[in-house]
């Protein structure tokens, strides 16, 4: 997929975040969508089957990851296929028909098990864009999984961290049991986490993304939310209307895609 393409895709769901010339009456939106949407700092998006939030922070060029920075040079250099997948020879992929993908979900696997939270990251001209799609009910998982299904594409490179055994089968389930699609449509898939070990693990022990932050960026979270208590918080507002912890999962959700990009960049550098 060109740059020019995904950046169209992903600036339609973007433009939602803008003033709509044709905005969708609060009558028929309830009110806790509205409080949940302005108290995570995102828009309430509303398609023909639902609402959904869309929240959006750019990381502009020169932000400090810890020892590391995002700089011109580092996304406009391609990324070697055969840094992550041995079986490449030669080719690569250029930024602009890459995403960044890492789920937030109330449980861990089985029928049940909904993504909540997806943020979608990926290099704009002025930085790196996260796109956060967060529901604030069930019933709104279709709206969600709608619009972004959208953005996939055949030329399209994802990358995660262990999306191969979770993320990736937990939507592309998601998708079939709300009738959205049978597949997500991407031509290469880079599951960091393999990577990670291959490079990594017999010096470092642990290839956790938080340990590999630490280690190889010396960046250091703070106060964030340990993974097991994210379905407890989304459970909160589901019962309570609580959103007290929720800006710390979006927060959580939103440097573990970060980081994916500076260890990708990193791999790719070793």
């Amino acid at each position: 997929m060109a740059r020019t393409q995904l950046t169209d895709k992903l600036n339609r769901l973007k433009g939602h975040l803008g003033d709509s010339s044709a905005p969708v009456s609060k009558t028929k939106i309830p009110s806790r969508y509205l409080d949940f949407a302005e108290a995570l700092g995102g828009k309430l998006i509303t398609n023909n089957v639902g609402n959904y939030c869309l929240i959006r922070t750019v990381f502009p060029i020169g932000y400090k990851h810890g020892s590391h920075q995002l700089t011109t040079s580092g996304i406009n250099s391609p990324l070697p296929l055969a840094a992550f997948d041995l079986s490449c020879n030669g080719e690569t992929i250029d930024f602009g028909s890459v995403i960044f993908i890492d789920t937030e979900t109330t449980g861990l696997g089985g029928a049940g098990a909904v993504a909540f939270l997806i943020g979608v990251g990926r290099i704009i001209d002025e930085g790196f864009e996260l796109l956060q799609y967060i529901i604030p009910d069930y019933s709104d998982e279709t709206a969600m999984l709608e619009d972004l299904n959208s953005i996939f594409g055949n030329e399209l490179t994802v990358v995660t961290f262990n999306g191969k055994s979770f993320d990736l089968p937990l939507l592309t389930d998601r998708l079939i049991i709300n009738r959205v699609g049978r597949k997500l449509n991407f031509k290469n898939h880079l599951d960091l986490l393999h990577s990670a070990r291959r490079l990594f693990k017999r010096r470092l022990q642990s290839c956790t993304l938080t340990n590999l932050e630490r280690e190889l960026f010396a960046f250091h979270r703070t106060d964030d939310i340990p993974g097991y208590l994210v379905p407890s918080v989304y459970f909160d507002w589901l019962n309570s209307e609580d959103l007290s912890m929720m800006n710390a999962v979006i927060e959580h959700n939103r440097l573990d895609i970060v980081s994916l990009f500076f260890l990708a960049r990193l791999i790719a550098e070793a």
